[in-house]
């Protein structure tokens, strides 16, 4: 699952933080789509609101969907990472993957996956909190969520 937000707080300008997000997702949806390509699983996207406000769109979306680990609805198993832009424009540099409970795994093995790509660092956190960014919200559930950063914070 891809996604990004669209700031609606007052000194928001909406196009950096996070508009870029919302772009980079549908982006890459197009391109699979142009491609032809047919992957195995449903790649969802979905354009969060209320993310200066508290999370607002993606908890609402992860308590209806997905439930959470200790009390899961029928389409917790079935996701395997929520990926979220939030780092506002240029490339990003790093991953940070919190992966909480059963699901934890260190992404940092697969940076040599990436390094071509320009991506320079990975960490991995099991802590279930919320804040920041709208991939917190799968992690407070206890589901893999990715965000995305400008800088890496381990190299």
């Amino acid at each position: 699952m891809l996604g990004g937000h669209i700031d609606s707080w007052h000194s928001a300008t909406g196009a950096t933080d996070n508009a870029t997000g919302c772009a980079v997702m549908m982006e890459a949806v197009r391109v699979l789509q142009a491609l032809g390509v047919k992957p195995r699983r449903t790649v969802r996207i979905a354009l969060w609101g209320g993310e200066e406000q508290g999370l607002l769109g993606s908890q609402a979306y992860v308590k209806e969907h997905f439930g959470t680990f200790e009390a899961p609805k029928a389409d917790f198993g079935k996701l395997v990472a929520y990926f979220n832009i939030d780092s506002g424009t240029g490339r990003p540099r790093a991953g940070h993957l919190r992966s909480p409970g059963r699901r934890g795994r260190d992404p940092r093995g697969d940076r040599a996956r990436t390094e071509d790509l320009g991506v320079l660092g990975a960490t991995a956190q099991s802590a279930r909190r919320l804040g920041g960014t709208d991939s917190t919200a799968f992690n407070v559930a206890g589901l893999a969520g990715v965000g995305s950063s400008r800088t890496p914070s381990n190299t």
